[in-house]
């Protein structure tokens, strides 16, 4: 779901991060000007849902703004201030504005006109935008603008574009693009490369370091955004990945609950709201260590069983089981994270963790199997079920995985030597 955006426009910064603190707290996405040139320019470039603004600015004044952005559009504009005479309540609602509140003001009753004038002026609620920061995509319109300008997709490359947008990071193989995008009309998959290619080529061009494509080998593609901040240049995206790793490390050692954001902030070092800058809520923050991790296994997966077809099967495997293995014991923190996610109870989120998890291992299975097909096709491996030797591989990686739970590194690396011997000898073509 995509977070609403409001514009807070202020000229004294601690009043600005008091504001976005509450509105952060009930799921708001937030931007900020400190004057009417700053504002008039964010809203060009962001098209906020709602507008908060301060009368009284340097240069030019909060009406003249508001006149200015009601030129162009119908979004609602509250204003924000200590100038609190009747005169001046008549002329701001005499330019168009919806709503007027003085200062100081209670942080209820700033959320409840808010959300009265959200529910006035998105009535259906319609998730009609998506937007990666700078980068705005438009369902109804069909159109894709990155920071005002039009990105000149073609119709069918707007479609697989928005289909990957509305479900970023996800990973989708390219006939499963064809189907949902195409629904197998005249053609073949290479169609979904071409187009792939062509989006990416656009998004060099007219919105560089957005949003990009990924190929996953052996799985398919997927959307991944480059720049993650739901604030302008607010705070560097260091300060993104040092939440995430220090949200990571308490999940890893204390579980869900005890990843407070009370206490993710104390460890890197910044005030609570400014978690918020990133993450819509606490749900969201876990979701993006969820997808982290099951990214990071995959990809890891994939990069191996890509390797060329001119090295030996059973090379491969070898070179790509030592290599999890490696990464398992070097990655002690994630591995927690990897058990806490298998026992966190279904439900216990809106988004089912589960359902991702089946689909991580069915993209595992399916490299897998071709890996074994590509073996026996060789005369490597003894003709069979890839599918079911493929099923078997992932039970025998499971049984590494749990073994490393229980078993010092040396004494582990022994029965894998052990058991790897005796699992090639049981695929092994006579």
């Amino acid at each position: 779901m995509n977070p609403i955006t409001i514009l807070i426009v202020d000229d004294d910064a601690e009043i600005r991060e008091l504001i976005a603190m509450y509105l952060h707290d009930h799921d708001y996405r937030t931007i900020e000007a400190p004057d009417g040139e700053a504002a008039l320019r964010l809203f060009q470039a962001y098209r906020p849902d709602l507008v908060l603004l301060d009368v009284i600015l340097p240069g030019m004044d909060g009406f003249t703004v508001g006149r200015r952005i009601r030129e162009q559009s119908d979004v609602p504009i509250l204003f924000l201030t200590s100038k609190w005479e009747s005169a001046d309540i008549v002329k701001g609602i005499s330019i168009g504005a919806d709503d007027y509140i003085t200062k100081p003001f209670m942080p209820d009753v700033l959320i409840a006109r808010v959300q009265l004038q959200l529910r006035k002026s998105r009535p259906n609620a319609a998730n009609e935008v998506i937007r990666f920061d700078d980068l705005v995509i438009h369902r109804d319109t069909c159109e894709a603008c990155f920071r005002g300008q039009n990105i000149p997709f073609l119709a069918k490359e707007f479609k697989l574009f928005l289909y990957l947008a509305e479900r970023p990071r996800q990973v989708f193989s390219a006939d499963h693009l064809y189907e949902q995008i195409w629904d197998f009309a005249d053609g073949d998959v290479r169609t979904v490369m071409v187009h792939i290619s062509n989006i990416r080529k656009k998004l060099h061009l007219y919105a560089r370091d957005t949003v990009q494509i990924e190929t996953i080998k052996g799985a398919g593609y997927r959307l991944v955004p480059t720049v993650e901040s739901s604030r302008p240049a607010a705070q560097p995206s260091s300060i993104r990945e040092a939440i995430i790793e220090a949200a990571s490390e308490l999940f890893a050692n204390r579980g869900y609950e005890g990843m407070t954001m009370k206490e993710i902030a104390r460890k890197v070092g910044i005030h609570v709201s400014s978690i918020y800058a990133h993450f819509k809520n606490k749900e969201d923050l876990f979701l993006q260590i969820y997808q982290s991790v099951l990214s990071g296994h995959l990809q890891l997966v994939a990069d191996h069983t890509g390797l060329p077809d001119t090295r030996p099967t059973k090379e491969k495997l070898d070179y790509l089981l030592r290599s999890v293995i490696d990464y398992q014991m070097k990655e002690a923190g994630k591995m927690r994270i990897y058990i806490r996610l298998l026992l966190m109870p279904s439900g216990h989120f809106e988004q089912d963790t589960k359902d991702e998890l089946l689909k991580l291992e069915r993209m595992e299975h399916r490299m897998f199997a071709d890996m074994i097909r590509k073996g026996m096709d060789r005369g490597e491996i003894r003709d069979g079920d890839s599918e079911a030797l493929a099923q078997l591989l992932i039970l025998f990686m499971d049984g590494l995985f749990w073994e490393m739970q229980r078993y010092d590194e040396k004494l582990c690396l022994e029965r894998f030597e052990q058991n790897w011997r005796q699992f090639w000898r049981l695929i092994e073509a006579r």
